[in-house]
């Protein structure tokens, strides 16, 4: 969790429910009789970006007034006892929680009905329109609290993305050192090194998309374009990396294990193919922004070359296709790719 930007949303939380009781006190009426609806909605509304206030705020806004409009409805049609419209108010309202456009605020339609059935016995009209204009009223204070000071989601990216870059180096290290038994792995020993890569990119996936909904409607994302964009690519590029190594270890898993008649390397390649991995691991390591340090991109391409060379002896000597080979180099040339500098993309080969 990113603790400074949880303080500061917590702060401008309490900020805006302060202001929002303060803006209230003064107004009387039913205002003075519900004055806490107020300080509700400035909760409600102050999000985590400035888009997101302003969205969570129409639906909870509209969620309560749902509720609200089926709970007088039920007091002032039927003649039930209370028991029954309570049962009727909820069932109603939660059917209606269902209603995607209320997003995340869903739950305020039943929350709302039972709010104002109960509460408002002896004048549900005024107490709805209290209910609704209140809230409305605080989420107006949140929503210009967030707007004059509004989040931008940067650093959980790199938080995400540092997170992800490690899991994928030490799932690479677990590979090589696999490669490298003396004995050929089974596919129970291989299926232990694997390491959940998935929920890593999903977590990046949906920071990422948090990031992009924080650039809207904020007046300091023009100041930290620049920042933000190569923070984007610095995301792009290791979900393409973790995609090729999530494959890459697939492959090895499924294709070179002691269970196999015909492996996908053999005891000639498997050293260089770890070589290869363990090669890749330390340019992950070496990654400064989005792209990887020169020194251990040239190591990896060398051992990547070297790695190629021996397939095609190999091939020769045998007879064997070794597809399954030649694409863990078309592999790591891929992840490579996404992790190379543009000024040293031309001189590594596309080709094995």
């Amino acid at each position: 969790m990113d603790w400074r930007a949880h303080t500061l949303r917590s702060l401008k939380a309490a900020t805006a429910a302060g202001l929002s009781w303060l803006l209230v006190l003064p107004l009387g009426g039913a205002a003075a009789e519900y004055p806490y609806y107020a300080p509700l909605g400035a909760v409600i509304a102050v999000s985590t970006t400035v888009a997101g206030s302003v969205r969570e705020s129409l639906q909870a806004v509209l969620g309560i007034a749902l509720g609200a409009v089926i709970a007088v409805t039920a007091m002032t049609v039927t003649d039930f006892p209370v028991v029954v419209d309570i049962v009727v108010v909820v069932l109603v309202a939660s059917l209606l929680s269902a209603w995607r456009r209320l997003g995340s605020q869903a739950s305020f339609v039943p929350v709302s009905g039972v709010f104002v059935l109960i509460l408002g016995q002896e004048d549900p009209m005024g107490m709805s329109l209290a209910y609704v204009g209140l809230v409305s009223l605080g989420a107006a204070v949140g929503i210009a609290l967030n707007v004059a000071f509004p989040p931008l989601a940067l650093t959980p990216m790199t938080d995400s993305v540092r997170r992800l870059r490690e899991v994928l180096a030490d799932q690479l290290d677990d590979l090589a050192a696999g490669l490298l038994s003396e004995e050929v792995l089974t596919r129970d020993e291989w299926s232990k090194r694997q390491r959940a890569i998935r929920p890593g990119t999903e977590d990046l996936q949906r920071v990422v998309g948090h990031a992009t909904d924080s650039r809207r409607a904020n007046w300091r994302a023009k100041r930290w374009s620049e920042t933000a964009e190569q923070r984007y690519q610095q995301a792009r590029a290791l979900q393409q990396v973790a995609f090729l190594i999530e494959d890459l270890t697939a492959l090895v898993v499924d294709q070179e294990h002691a269970d196999r008649q015909l492996v996908a390397l053999g005891p000639r390649l498997r050293p260089h193919a770890a070589h290869v991995v363990q090669d890749l691991a330390q340019a992950l390591r070496s990654v400064e922004g989005e792209t990887a340090a020169e020194k251990e991109l040239r190591e990896t391409d060398a051992s990547v070359v070297k790695l190629a060379g021996e397939i095609r002896d190999e091939r020769v000597r045998t007879d064997h296709d070794l597809f399954a080979a030649g694409t863990i180099v078309a592999g790591v040339r891929r992840a490579m790719a996404s992790l190379t500098p543009e000024d040293l993309r031309g001189e590594v080969p596309s080709d094995w």
